[in-house]
């Protein structure tokens, strides 16, 4: 599917939230998030910022890093977790030709974690229990594939059958770097990983690289 306007990004957007695969399952499920060591980037929905660690992958690596970020559940009368959410990004700029470029990627979240709360103390000593979520982003091939700063955002969205949104929340575009890399691969086996045929099938073969991971990173929170 070839993004050429907002009709068609629409189309995309529906189609993600639409989505079953052979058990009937869309996504994103519920599931609980499993103890690892990985950068948690915290999401202010008030500003809509993203504090981010000072890089987020290393050049050429495809699925080795995952970001997770952490977010309020409830926006205002919201609840996030009943919503689809992407992360859209543009890799880091790099010459094709005489122009300077960036491509752009979308990444479909098929996990939310929704069994985290903060708690803090107020002023009069009474505890502030604030529901939150975790959303994984598995840092694929095609924002990898250049070393420098990339930019991103997280989208939240709900859409009719008639592809109007229902709910859209989007953070501020923010920056992170990817580092240089060393590839030892050749020409042609590079150009045939990172070259995608759509949009649509990136994302696919994103989904189905977690869920082929899935017992890493992830349990099934009603098993």
């Amino acid at each position: 599917m070839a993004i050429k306007d907002i009709e068609s990004y629409q189309d995309l957007l529906y189609e993600l939230q639409t989505y079953r695969d052979e058990a009937g399952v869309g996504y994103p499920q519920i599931a609980n998030l499993l103890p690892a060591k990985e950068q948690v980037c915290a999401i202010d929905l008030d500003s809509r910022t993203i504090k981010t660690p000072g890089y987020l992958s290393v050049q050429y690596d495809h699925n080795a890093e995952i970001v997770y970020f952490k977010v309020n559940r409830y926006m205002d009368n919201m609840d996030l977790a009943n919503t689809v959410c992407i992360i859209e990004y543009l890799n880091a700029p790099h010459t094709e030709g005489k122009a300077v470029v960036q491509d752009p990627g979308v990444y479909w979240v098929p996990f939310y974690d929704v069994s985290h709360y903060d708690v803090e103390i107020d002023k009069n000593g009474e505890e502030i229990v604030t529901p939150v979520m975790y959303i994984p982003w598995a840092i694929g091939g095609l924002a990898t594939a250049y070393a420098g700063t990339i930019t991103f955002t997280v989208r939240f969205y709900v859409l009719d059958d008639n592809k109007n949104f229902l709910y859209n929340m989007s953070t501020r575009p923010t920056k992170a770097d990817i580092l240089h890399g060393l590839d030892l691969t050749n020409d042609d086996a590079l150009s045939a990983f990172y070259l995608e045929s759509s949009i649509v099938q990136q994302i696919y073969n994103d989904l189905t690289t977690v869920e082929r991971n899935a017992t890493t990173y992830w349990e099934d929170a009603y098993r």
